[in-house]
């Protein structure tokens, strides 16, 4: 309905001089008088459809020669010229002087206008000025023309062509006249106001049309059903107006409330993003705690073991110093596999690939479960911001793995394409569909999948869960790695 609407109103200045000149075809000759409003729209419906054509294939054709505010310029002035010459055609003995300076004038200011202001050729801007002067004119010639039909005997007759011809002009330049002085300032500033208001442009030419119609319908035997015609015409001009502003509200509250969900999405990002944040700053300081000051002390202890001499000792003490010996040793190893599992000094000194392999080794080195990873030979290795962040995905992934799906083969595969890194994971045990992931994120129990969304989140990234014949398939891309 929005483009249906949108369409007959983009159109207006083409199909509504249809409207006259039906009647016209109809009612047959006119006055000599009206011959100026006659040549007015055959001109007018040649030069509105080569302005409209030129409008909607303008991605078509090349600048300069897509715009059509120059056929605006030449409508202008043509116009201006064939009503004034009605109004010297009316032959009405009232400021004559001023009406015959009037013609001159505006051929001068058209000049002055084009020569020093304005380009004639602007395919970019209407030219305001020649368009309200050319308003300011004519409205002068309906003012006259009203103040000598008010002097006259007979008085403004509604039966009279001429009377229908001014009404209309005059209607639709003073509609018109502050919509032609500030639009190129609207389209500057106020682009969706400006469209709207055209739209007010393109009714009141319906309107010009329809009071065109009635003067060379004119008589008294036909008023009535004139007047029921302009009756129906009015009532549907009302409804599009409401339409319209109807559509306008609507696009204006979804416009709002997409902006508003748009604002919901950032914040949320950002919140994620800082978690992220925050959670690998606090890994990167229990690390170095547990690196540089537990470690510390507890290599220090092995140290103290290691100079007791086991000779003044007795068996069944000699056995127990083996034991906390072993347990020191024991202990130091996990501290640094800890140390390390929260902060990869190989990730920031080797890059991504050599940190994501080190992993599976020392993951697998037991044998229960195979691994084996494929790095894309070609890409550069360098170390970027999101590598700390796609460490963790492949962790928690892996971990989730080993944890809940009891497989006994892990393939790794990364790739770099168009910018983005892409990363596969293979495994042969029990694993999850895009639908299974989908639910299961959701749950308070899903509290690794919820982490895995939120690293996504924070790298821009997206993760598809898939079962395929030979297994299961995890895949990642990261958009500009």
């Amino acid at each position: 309905m929005d483009t249906l609407v949108r369409s007959i109103l983009d159109w207006s200045e083409v199909w509504s001089l249809g409207i006259p000149l039906a009647v016209l075809a109809w009612k047959g000759k006119q006055p000599g008088v009206n011959k100026p409003v006659v040549y007015y729209l055959y001109f007018a419906l040649f030069i509105n459809l080569c302005i409209d054509l030129i409008w909607k294939l303008r991605t078509w054709i090349p600048e300069p020669y897509n715009g059509n505010n120059y056929l605006y310029n030449l409508h202008s002035i043509v116009r201006f010229l064939l009503f004034s010459f009605y109004f010297i055609r009316l032959q009405q003995p009232f400021l004559v002087r001023v009406k015959k300076l009037l013609v001159p004038a505006f051929l001068l200011f058209v000049i002055i206008n084009f020569v020093f202001f304005e380009h004639f050729f602007n395919y970019r801007l209407l030219s305001s000025r020649l368009l309200s002067v050319e308003a300011i004119f004519l409205l002068f010639y309906t003012l006259q023309y009203y103040l000598f039909m008010l002097q006259v005997d007979e008085g403004i007759s509604t039966n009279r062509s001429d009377f229908w011809i001014v009404t209309g002009l005059g209607i639709y330049f003073a509609v018109n006249f502050f919509i032609f002085l500030l639009y190129n300032k609207l389209t500057t500033d106020l682009l969706n106001f400006a469209v709207i208001i055209w739209n007010v442009h393109n009714i009141s030419y319906i309107i010009l049309n329809l009071f065109l119609a009635k003067a060379f319908y004119v008589s008294q035997n036909d008023d009535i059903a004139f007047l029921t015609m302009m009756g129906i015409a009015a009532m549907l001009l009302l409804f599009v107006g409401f339409l319209l502003v109807f559509i306008f509200m609507q696009r204006k509250k979804m416009g709002y409330q997409k902006s508003i969900q748009a604002l919901r999405e950032t914040q949320q990002n950002q919140l994620i993003e800082a978690a992220v944040r925050s959670e690998e700053e606090e890994r990167h300081r229990i690390a170095e705690a547990l690196h540089d000051e537990v470690g510390a002390i507890l290599s220090s202890a092995k140290l103290h073991f290691q100079d007791i001499r086991e000779d003044n000792l007795d068996a069944q003490t000699r056995m127990r110093y083996k034991k906390g010996e072993e347990l020191l040793g024991e202990a130091v190893i996990k501290i640094r596999d800890i140390s390390h599992n929260l902060h990869s000094s190989i990730l920031k000194e080797f890059g991504l690939n050599e940190a994501i392999s080190h992993f599976m080794t020392r993951l697998t080195k037991d044998g229960m479960i195979r691994s084996t990873v494929s790095f894309d030979d070609h890409a550069p290795i360098r170390i970027t911001a999101n590598d700390m962040s796609i460490y963790r995905l492949v962790q928690e992934l892996i971990n989730n793995i080993i944890k809940h799906a009891r497989a006994s083969n892990i393939n790794i595969r990364t790739f770099s394409a168009g910018g983005s890194f892409h990363l596969t994971i293979f495994h042969d045990g029990k694993g999850l569909t895009q639908q299974q992931y989908e639910e299961l994120r959701f749950r308070k129990e899903g509290l690794g999948l919820k982490t895995i969304q939120n690293r996504i989140i924070s790298l821009k990234g997206e993760v598809s869960f898939s079962k395929e014949p030979n297994g299961y398939y995890i895949r990642l891309h990261i958009p500009s790695v």
